[in-house]
């Protein structure tokens, strides 16, 4: 069976993808500087 989607308003989203962002750059995963050069 597929996965549920989960049924979030967009605030919501926003604050779990911030935590997400958060959690990847304390655990060495996310180098923001890497990425602004990989954007452009």
């Amino acid at each position: 069976m597929p996965k549920k989607k989960l049924k979030e308003t967009p605030k919501q989203q926003a604050e779990r993808f911030a935590a997400e962002v958060e959690r990847m750059k304390a655990a060495g995963e996310l180098n923001p500087i890497e990425a602004d050069e990989a954007l452009d």
